[in-house]
């Protein structure tokens, strides 16, 4: 109900639960729009007024071969990682390691996508990217 209309009823899905007809064309044009749009708003976002400071930037490469490294960029900001959760960390991540329960691999096509057109829709969004990841080269080209 809408503002005491009960005339007015909103769907929290395009999709009924328990259906066993749906298109796997409407769910993936569904979702890229989606995330273009999430992408988009939380690019503006950065970009408007001062936001930069909120925002951390990880390439993923990094998040998996030095976690450590790239948990205390996350908590630079907050005085670094007390030696507390620094553990809690190690553990979870000596517990729980990558491929724990199974290698999961998809293709774009399996879903009928297509690169150009993701990179099309998300251009703003990837042309940060590669502004991050040339950066982020040429900071461990000189770290070496």
């Amino acid at each position: 109900m809408a503002g005491g209309d009960e005339s007015i009823i909103y769907y929290h899905s395009y999709w009924k639960l328990d259906s066993d007809e749906v298109e796997i064309s409407e769910v993936t044009d569904h979702w890229a729009r989606k995330t273009a749009y999430m992408l988009q708003k939380g690019l503006a976002y950065r970009d408007e007024g001062d936001h930069r400071d909120k925002f951390t930037d990880l390439m993923y490469e990094n998040l998996v071969s030095n976690h450590m490294g790239q948990l205390a960029k996350i908590y630079e900001r907050y005085n670094g990682i007390s030696r507390t959760l620094g553990e809690k960390f190690q553990t979870t991540a000596s517990e729980n390691p990558q491929g724990k329960y199974g290698i999961h691999e998809y293709k774009l096509t399996d879903f009928g996508l297509n690169k150009e057109d993701l990179m099309q829709k998300n251009a703003s969004y990837f042309k940060l990217f590669n502004k991050l990841k040339s950066a982020d080269q040429k900071k461990s080209y000189h770290a070496r």
